[in-house]
């Protein structure tokens, strides 16, 4: 059992990194296998009922790679457009109830708003973000999220 959940973690690994290096290339549909692979890969439970610092650890960066399977999918649906653009939107909620104060949920369900011409609901999203970093951490949302925001504050000024 150990030797073939390793293979699995080995292809979870492999899979995230195809999918983000396909991502980052905007290679759209050629990142759905690699992504797919690295999410159902991380979905699953590994060693249910077993502990061990080792399993714990294991486990940690399962569910860092089934995050960045989600980045990857939201992503590429976002760039594949059309009726995918829904895809981004729900896999966006996914990732902010998955991870609260990673900031990447937020841009693209910022983009995706934008994308559907619906700018104060994307602004909306911005300032949810900015209170909650601010409360809870005392912080700010990065330069490129702020980008992002002074570009939909000026797209808003010019529509």
């Amino acid at each position: 059992m150990g030797r073939h959940t390793r293979v699995d973690v080995e292809a979870a690994r492999d899979g995230i990194h195809r999918a983000e290096a396909l991502t980052a290339a905007r290679d759209w549909f050629a990142a759905v296998g690699p992504t797919l692979v690295a999410h159902n890969i991380s979905q699953r439970p590994f060693f249910p009922g077993e502990e061990g610092d080792w399993i714990e650890e294991l486990r940690r960066e399962l569910a860092e790679i089934q995050i960045r399977a989600l980045e990857c999918t939201a992503r590429r649906s976002l760039g594949i457009g059309g009726p995918e653009v829904a895809v981004a939107e729900r896999t966006a909620r996914r990732l902010i109830d998955l991870s609260p104060y990673r900031e990447s949920g937020y841009a693209v369900l910022m983009e995706t708003f934008e994308r559907q011409g619906n700018i104060a609901e994307a602004l909306r999203v911005y300032e949810s973000l900015r209170g909650l970093l601010r409360q809870e951490l005392g912080a700010t949302p990065s330069p490129a999220i702020q980008r992002l925001h002074e570009r939909l504050i000026t797209h808003d000024l010019v529509s």
